[in-house]
């Protein structure tokens, strides 16, 4: 229904732009037309009476997916490129209205101008008012606090700010460009293997041009291909001969017609006059082909994405290397002025700079820079004493989101040795590993993970209603998130490997500052944790020291000497698995201390992509994957 009410609005605006006040009797419509180039849709608004007719266009696309914890945003184009932020509980009134832009100026203000903010303002839409900028120009030169005041003495002015009754935030984004769209241009991937098989079917004219765009190794695809081609181009002519006399069909259109089909294109039989009226038929029969051949097809398509990835990532490689570098940068520039904004991702990000042709230069630093478009969930860690004075929205995005952004302050500070300034700030680095990992992939990392979070806010509700404190299910729920998310880590970075490892990338001594600083104090918090689990056992009361000594060999020695019963001492089944639990937690914890350490080692100007997603994970890991049952 968003879509709905916001087209309806921007019909008002164009009303009210384009018919004189009380000229009546004029319909309104809208249709959907073909959006071209634009990621979204595209639609075509009339008004009519009589004769008349006023026509205009505007697009609109949702930013980023839905999601039941935070405000909805659209970019629509209407004269500008327009970001609409509509709340996610309706605004009592004007007042309040004018206090969220407020925190979000606040933040904007403590960023700048180290980092470019997209902040709310009344201009982007009042300004588009005929009888508001008249009712101005007699009194006072247009800005914010001129459309305030005219606002609050006559509140009729509201309804330019309301959209179904509520009131919604309009920002304006001319001169800038969502980062999830640059990476998008960037892998592209799906178009780039259309074109990719429609453009090189010629390589199967024989094994010699195939190699030499392909290389070597991949006889298997030609072999099985090349059977594809013969098979269609037989069956056809045999189809031809007993149904259409006058068909005249060359054979580059045969495969034309083939390779259309493979790319998932409609193919374009029609053109060939002698065959139209048996286009139909003919696609039925490439569609039976394929279908019969699945394997082959499969594999065809697996190998051209195969191809495609790589030679996005061999074409894109010093652009990806800067993009990491600028998204370090905000990280750096955030923790510099104690803000963390906790819902960082590509569709949250702005790209500022000169373009060439319409795109930005992305390979060259100097050229561009990266900023943020909303501030909602934004806080200000400075705090008295380090911490926070006040309960920042529990909100954020499933992928790029930690139970930490769903519980509040008091049980973030039971669970946690880390300040609550420190657990958002690793809210952050945790988005940017996965925004990183988008830059890299053109995919999501913690996509399976983030199917958890819905049932973490079930479990949630459920604790309130049984009266559980809400720190003994955040430690419950937390052990389960970072299971799957330190799995899918290591699965998903192994996956793509070759790409992070080939990535080095050239950090600016500020940020090898940020990582050194906060793997030292991971290292710290590992530590205390360990102490911290030896300490508060008593399984073993004289050995708390020894235990906090042990090795990790030692460790899980230990741990599967009594998994495998081979203790000779009589003990209850519970007891014996509450040995195996603590030998596991300090072995764990111990682990991720020496991977850290590994990691923490090689940090210098000149690092591989892999060993940076691989640090920044460990002391993130280290800061909130801590060992719960000890607590």
């Amino acid at each position: 229904m968003e879509v709905q009410h916001i087209i309806g609005f921007f019909i008002k605006i164009f009303r009210v732009q384009s018919v004189p006040a009380g000229d009546g009797n004029w319909q309104e419509d809208y249709k959907r037309i073909d959006s071209g180039a634009f990621p979204g849709d595209t639609y075509a608004i009339t008004l009519r009476k009589g004769n008349e007719v006023k026509t205009r266009r505007m697009s609109l696309r949702r930013v980023g997916e839905a999601t039941e914890s935070k405000s909805a945003c659209y970019m629509v184009t209407y004269d500008d490129f327009l970001v609409i932020k509509i709340p996610l509980a309706p605004l009592p009134d004007f007042e309040t209205y004018l206090e969220c832009i407020a925190g979000e100026k606040e933040i904007s203000r403590k960023l700048h101008p180290a980092v470019i903010c997209l902040i709310p303002n009344l201009s982007t839409i009042l300004g588009k008012i005929p009888e508001i900028n008249q009712r101005l120009s007699r009194d006072e030169m247009p800005s914010e606090e001129a459309y305030i005041r005219l606002l609050r003495k006559e509140p009729r002015f509201q309804q330019y700010l309301k959209m179904n009754g509520q009131f919604v935030f309009f920002m304006e984004l001319s001169q800038y460009a969502f980062f999830d769209q640059v990476i998008k241009n960037i892998h592209n991937e799906k178009e780039r293997a259309e074109e990719e098989i429609r453009k090189n079917n010629h390589a199967f004219d024989d094994p010699l041009t195939f190699e030499e765009i392909y290389g070597p190794g991949h006889e298997n695809v030609f072999d099985g291909i090349n059977s594809l081609i013969q098979n269609f181009e037989r069956t056809l002519d045999n189809f031809l001969g007993r149904h259409s006399s006058r068909a005249q069909v060359a054979t580059y259109e045969k495969r034309e017609w083939l390779f259309d089909q493979l790319a998932g294109h409609l193919p374009g039989i029609a053109k060939n006059e002698s065959v139209a009226d048996k286009a139909d038929a003919i696609r039925q029969i490439l569609v039976r082909l394929l279908d019969g051949d699945k394997a082959v097809v499969e594999s065809y398509l697996a190998f051209i994405g195969s191809y495609v990835r790589k030679k996005i990532f061999d074409n894109h490689r010093t652009s990806m290397a800067v993009l990491i570098g600028k998204v370090l940068e905000i990280l750096y520039r955030l923790r510099d002025a104690d803000v963390a904004i906790r819902d960082l991702k590509p569709d949250n990000m702005l790209v500022a700079g000169e373009r060439e042709h319409g795109r930005f230069l992305l390979s060259d630093p100097e050229k561009y820079d990266l900023g943020l478009i909303d501030l909602e969930t934004a806080v200000l860690c400075n705090g008295p004493d380090g911490q926070l004075s006040h309960q920042p929205s529990l909100a954020g995005t499933p992928a790029y989101m930690t139970p930490t952004h769903l519980f509040e302050n008091p049980a973030l500070i039971k669970v946690y040795q880390s300040g609550v300034p420190d657990i958002f700030f690793m809210q952050d680095w945790f988005a940017t590993v996965g925004i990183i990992f988008c830059i890299v992939t053109g995919r999501r990392l913690f996509e399976n993970t983030a199917r958890l979070l819905p049932e973490i806010v079930r479990a949630k509700k459920r604790g309130q209603k049984r009266n559980e404190p809400e720190a003994d299910t955040l430690a419950t729920v937390s052990r389960i998130f970072w299971q799957s998310a330190t799995a899918e880590f290591n699965e998903k970075m192994g996956k793509n490997s070759s790409k992070f490892r080939n990535l080095y990338l050239a950090l600016k001594d500020d940020i090898v500052g940020l990582l050194q600083s906060a793997a030292q104090t991971a290292a710290h918090h590992l530590h205390v944790e360990i102490k911290k689990c030896a300490h508060s056992q008593t399984l073993f009361p004289k050995q708390c020291q020894k235990l906090v000594a042990a090795p990790v060999a030692s460790l899980r020695a230990q741990r599967k000497k009594w998994e495998d019963g081979a203790c000779e001492q009589k003990i209850s089944e519970e007891i014996r698995e509450q040995m195996i639990s603590l030998f596991e937690d300090l072995e764990n914890l111990k682990i991720r201390l020496q991977e850290l350490d590994a990691y923490g080692r090689i940090i210098q100007a000149h690092i591989s992509c892999d060993d940076l997603m691989r640090l920044m994970f460990g002391i993130i890991s280290a800061s909130l994957l801590l060992s719960h049952r000890h607590l």
